[in-house]
């Protein structure tokens, strides 16, 4: 079972692989770092994003509400995603 420390590694491990699959940049999971844009420095739009977030979903067994992300995260950083997945896990009871 997924814990919130293993989140930071899920979500960079994930982000890796999109914009490899997208062919954006090349990035291993290790250089993304929390202060990287999702569209500046890395080229993703907001299909490739809900992208990532749908997997983490299912990998990490949470919801995302949809008024949390438009709330909360607005396509801008690395570190945000992180934050609002580990703040589902918390509301989810996920440890």
């Amino acid at each position: 079972m997924a814990t919130k420390e293993d989140v930071p590694r899920f979500v960079k491990e994930l982000i890796a692989a999109e914009v490899k699959d997208e062919g954006y940049v090349e990035l291993s999971a290790a250089e993304i770092t929390d202060h990287l844009s999702f569209s500046d420095d890395l080229g993703l739009d907001n299909l490739a994003v809900m992208s990532i977030v749908m997997a983490l979903e299912i990998r990490l067994g949470i919801e995302i509400p949809d008024d949390i992300l438009s709330q909360n995260f607005h396509g801008e950083t690395v570190g945000d995603l992180i934050n609002i997945v580990i703040g589902c896990m918390t509301k989810a009871g996920k440890s």
